[in-house]
């Protein structure tokens, strides 16, 4: 199929009605959701066609973004297909240049990757960084700055997405009445028309403002092309010009509520000179890694700010080494995946402290005062980050080589999302993460996978169909308790 140029597409888009256009993404998300597909394939017209979130995602910004001179032209089912099919096709205006060659496989797995994640224990992470930390290195009240930027609190936010969430997948379209009348007692005190407003203010728009917000994003990053930042991942809830509310891919506000009020924060404390929130949230991440492994192993085999290492995990005579890294790449730099920039953020949360680790690990052997190192023979080391780093396999490639380049010392280390550690020690259960960790690196069927991954590979190997993150399962339920709707379609296990 010929490439499509971005304003070819546009004007094909703006010939058919943009309310029903939206709502018709909406109902496909839905679908996708309920049936636990993140991509569906077919034919069309003879010809194959695939779907995604992703795809109706950007439909559905098009048709915003073109509503002011869109035709009133109904879309057919088979229409909707044809366009969600034809995002795939739209140019890629980094072909042929620097950015090109294998910084597309970055860029492209940031555009699609993230709508095929799992949903379930994103808000009970976000509950306990948010929520739980405790940070005494920064005098920083997350709860006061939040309420400043929403005027709402961190809960409050989470849940009015929440009931937003549940009225998204009970109906296409929908009033503000459906939300603020809810029968349900417990959630009455969240959606008073003040919240609602509050909510609305910072994670919904009109046809119009989310136009402009669109318009905004293609001026500050020109050139980017199919890749220019969706204010849907912003502002998921969308005013129809009926007035009635539509969200057109429903899990977007899961993200909203949580990775959402990263960006929130960030934006509201961004200084010439450094940002008070962003290193709050290093040491917030620091400290959530921290309670997970506790709660895994006891306070008695997990030691913090141990030789340099931030977290030190004693199992028999094998120790975990792990460093932690919030960091993540910002969305101009994930649209456009210059290689040297893409490589500086590799360097500063991956090259950096791996290159220290090594001499980290000489001084914890060497022994330290209070901690039974001496019967360790085995360090295993790894570096926690907040995010995935896409693709996992070619980002640890690309880390390897310049710690090649820099004449580094050569030695094995894992890199880990939270999603992954998380799994790695829901996993603990049944196996020792140090074994789990040991065998990947020979195993074929694990070798380019994410440690998340291939806790799934080895589940299935040993007919294991559910696997719970325990605590944050637990967290969910203290703080959101039955009002907490399961996303559609969401394992409980990485095996798929």
């Amino acid at each position: 199929m010929s490439m499509i140029p971005t304003d070819n597409f546009g004007r094909e888009v703006a010939q058919y009605n943009p309310t029903t256009l939206v709502q018709m993404c909406a109902n496909a998300c839905r679908e996708l959701d309920r049936s636990g597909q993140a991509i569906r394939e077919g034919t069309l017209n003879g010809q194959n066609a695939i779907v995604t979130q992703h795809t109706f995602a950007e439909l559905a910004m098009w048709a915003i973004r073109n509503h002011s001179k869109a035709g009133d032209r109904k879309p057919l089912p088979a229409d909707v297909i044809r366009l969600a099919n034809n995002i795939y096709s739209i140019q890629d205006p980094f072909l042929g240049t620097r950015a090109g060659g294998i910084m597309t496989l970055v860029r492209i797995a940031y555009e699609q990757i993230p709508y095929q994640e799992k949903l379930k224990y994103l808000i009970p992470r976000h509950i306990i960084l948010y929520l739980e930390s405790n940070t005494p290195q920064l005098s920083f009240d997350l709860g006061s700055e939040f309420h400043k930027v929403a005027s709402l609190t961190v809960k409050e936010f989470m849940m009015i997405g929440l009931i937003f969430y549940s009225a998204a997948l009970a109906s296409l379209s929908f009033a503000r009445g459906f939300v603020e009348n809810t029968p349900v007692s417990s959630l009455k005190p969240y959606v008073s028309p003040e919240k609602v407003d509050a909510f609305l203010a910072i994670a919904g728009a009109d046809f119009q403002t989310f136009r402009s917000l669109r318009l905004k994003e293609e001026k500050l990053t020109p050139g980017l092309g199919r890749f220019t930042f969706n204010p849907l991942l912003s502002r998921p809830v969308v005013q129809l010009p009926n007035g009635l509310l539509c969200v057109p891919v429903p899990r977007l506000l899961i993200y909203r509520i949580t990775q959402g009020i990263y960006y929130d924060l960030l934006d509201a404390h961004r200084q010439p000179q450094g940002n008070i929130f962003s290193d709050w949230f290093g040491y917030a991440f620091q400290q959530y890694i921290g309670i997970l492994l506790k709660e895994t192993f006891g306070d008695d085999k997990v030691y913090p700010e141990v030789a340099g290492v931030d977290w030190l995990v004693i199992l028999g005579d094998s120790a975990l080494v792990l460093e932690c890294r919030s960091g993540r790449l910002p969305k101009k730099i994930r649209g456009r995946t210059d290689r040297t920039e893409v490589m500086e953020m590799v360097r500063r949360n991956i090259v950096d402290p791996a290159e220290k680790l090594p001499g980290k690990i000489r001084k914890l052997d060497a022994g330290v005062h209070g901690i039974p190192i001496d019967k360790v023979k085995t360090y295993l080391p790894a570096i926690i980050t907040y995010q995935e780093w896409y693709p996992t396999a070619l980002t640890l490639d690309l880390a390897r080589k310049e710690l090649n380049r820099m004449n580094a010392e050569d030695y094995y280390f894992d890199v880990m999302s939270a999603d992954d550690i998380e799994w790695l020690l829901a996993w603990a259960q049944y196996e020792n993460p140090v074994s789990v960790l040991q065998e990947k690196r020979n195993d074929m069927a694990g070798k380019d996978l994410s440690v998340g991954q291939y806790v799934g590979v080895r589940a299935k190997r040993k007919g294991v169909t559910k696997i719970e993150k325990t605590l944050l399962s637990k967290k969910q339920a203290e703080y959101l308790g039955e009002v907490l709707p399961k996303p559609e379609g969401q394992s409980s296990t990485p095996v798929d």
